[in-house]
């Protein structure tokens, strides 16, 4: 039964058909030797081949004679012939019920097939339009079927309209959180550089001469330039986010440039390297996704960094697991997103940077959540030509 399921709507209408006319064929048959056994025993009679032959002995003229001897020749002549005749008739009418049972099941797969086959080709189209992608329906049909390709056509349009729709409405949103998100962030180092310059003014109104001390002086502007670091930050970050990247590929040892950014954190976070691999990549951009990286690990609280690289046929899968205070998993899908958070003192731009710049070389990027505490960003790059030591 389990198998029947499984098959197409026009086998399992030949199989029915086939045991139907299968069974009316046996009835036929069946009905049809019947008669012909009838008609044999009609034909054959043992009083009467009794009764010729007395007749043929008894009578006295020879004409009346002879033809009792001749029907009695003919009546056994057909007692011989009858069953071979009755053999030769069965067989024929097997062989016509076959080629009329093959033949009305061979019009009736093609019919079937004629009829399926625009079925066939819409269930497609609706697989493709689930898919997102546009589908290229003919509205040719008639009856039931051409109101069916109408409806499908119709709904494709729909579709695509709130795809569109929806499609307006996420981007709008995304930028009014990133443009809410940016004045939050714009008015956080406003706040602290305001209250620098009122008590710089409190400190001039209060004094005798109008003076204020060098120390006092340096205090307020180094608050003040602290807060315009970080919003220089702010700006450079959504600037890498959003600009046109340039692009220069050529194949590069990662472990080398993996090597001279952990130099330059080695201070603050530990690096441990496994595997060997080259890919390609931009040297420049690929550095900028490892300080953003190391950046991202050491705010969440990290001082261990362990990168793994390892060459999946001509991808170069590298991994990059820190022991950081890490996120939740349902968080997983939105690590990605500008100016979402995951600590205090973040910006919420440097992962967006490392997607943006892995994608614009070819790569892609995707955050997991290791067995143990932490994080970790795997990225999967073009392995080049020549990968390998």
């Amino acid at each position: 039964m389990k198998f029947l399921s499984k098959l197409e709507i026009e086998f399992k209408i030949l199989i029915a058909a086939t045991f139907f006319f299968a069974a009316f064929g046996l009835f036929f048959s069946y009905v049809y030797e019947k008669e012909l056994n009838t008609v044999l025993h009609k034909g054959i009679n043992i009083n009467l081949v009794s009764y010729l032959q007395n007749e043929a002995d008894d009578y006295s003229d020879s004409a009346s004679q002879k033809t009792a001897q001749n029907l009695l020749e003919r009546q056994l002549q057909w007692e011989a012939i009858a069953p071979f005749i009755m053999k030769a008739q069965k067989d024929n009418i097997r062989y016509i019920m076959f080629a009329i049972l093959g033949f009305i099941l061979l019009l009736m797969f093609f019919s079937i097939l004629y009829i399926t086959s625009p079925l066939k080709k819409l269930a497609k189209h609706v697989e493709i339009i689930g898919k997102g992608e546009f589908a290229e329906i003919e509205v040719k049909s008639g009856g039931a079927l051409g109101v069916l390709e109408n409806r499908i056509y119709r709904l494709q349009k729909e579709l695509i309209d709130l795809r569109e729709k929806e499609k307006v409405a996420a981007i709008e949103k995304t930028w009014r959180d990133i443009a809410k998100t940016m004045a939050h962030e714009i008015k956080n180092p406003l706040t602290p550089m305001r209250l620098s310059i009122d008590a710089i003014e409190e400190k001039m109104r209060n004094s005798k001469k109008n003076e204020i001390s060098a120390q006092e002086l340096l205090k307020f502007t180094g608050r003040i330039n602290n807060q315009i670091e970080h919003l220089e930050k702010l700006v450079n970050g959504f600037k890498s986010f959003s600009d046109t990247i340039s692009v220069n590929l050529a194949t590069v040892n990662v472990v080398d440039l993996i090597k001279t950014a952990a130099e330059s954190v080695e201070e603050k976070i530990t690096t441990l390297i496994n595997g060997y691999a080259k890919c390609l990549l931009d040297k420049n951009l690929f550095n900028q996704i490892l300080l953003n990286l190391y950046k991202n690990s050491i705010k969440a609280g990290a001082n261990k960094m362990e990168i793994n690289i390892e060459k999946i046929e001509n991808t170069v899968k590298i991994s990059f697991t820190d022991n950081g205070i890490g996120i939740e998993k349902e968080k997983l899908n939105i690590v990605f997103l500008p100016y979402v958070k995951f600590s205090e003192n973040g910006s919420g731009i440097g992962l967006s940077v490392v997607k943006n710049l892995t994608e614009s070389m070819g790569g892609k990027v995707y955050a997991q959540i290791p067995q143990q505490k932490g994080l970790q960003i795997v990225i999967e790059l073009n392995g080049g030509e020549n990968n390998g030591k």
